[in-house]
């Protein structure tokens, strides 16, 4: 059976933290959910792509904390396993995948950050007030 099962993996990780931080963040990323789908084994794509995530997150986390970094270290990611004509999709951060059909664009996953959260809350105008989406504690509001 071998990796034939879980299909063809894409993914995009984009590094948080500033300069080299966030290139280390993202390439490790991807390295380690590369390694750890196709090495699954686990039969369901969406499974193994998830715990593949998990996985790459917790990469990312030990380099951070043995390298001692300040600040924010990390990436956002998208991924998405293709086998035969279904699609897995999991994404992290405000990596976005978008479904395009006739002309049209629909966006298939929900971000993963302040402004969001405080929609989800019941708060849509502070997070879409001043500063717009990306307003949040910590950053300028205008």
């Amino acid at each position: 059976m071998g990796r034939e099962r879980l299909g063809l993996l894409a993914a995009v990780a984009d590094g948080m933290g500033g300069g080299e931080a966030g290139k280390t963040a993202s390439t490790l990323a991807i390295g380690a959910i590369g390694e750890a789908y196709f090495e699954s084994d686990l039969d369901n794509p969406l499974q193994a792509l998830q715990q593949a995530v998990s996985q790459a997150n917790s990469a990312v986390y030990a380099v951070t904390v043995n390298a001692r970094k300040a600040g924010v270290v990390g990436t956002t990611m998208i991924a998405a396993a293709l086998v035969g004509s279904r699609v897995a999709i999991v994404s992290v951060g405000d990596s976005r995948a978008y479904r395009i059909r006739g002309g049209q664009a629909i966006q298939l996953t929900i971000d993963h950050n302040w402004a969001t959260q405080q929609i989800e809350l019941g708060r849509p105008g502070r997070a879409s007030g001043p500063g717009g989406a990306g307003a949040g504690p910590g950053r300028p509001h205008a």
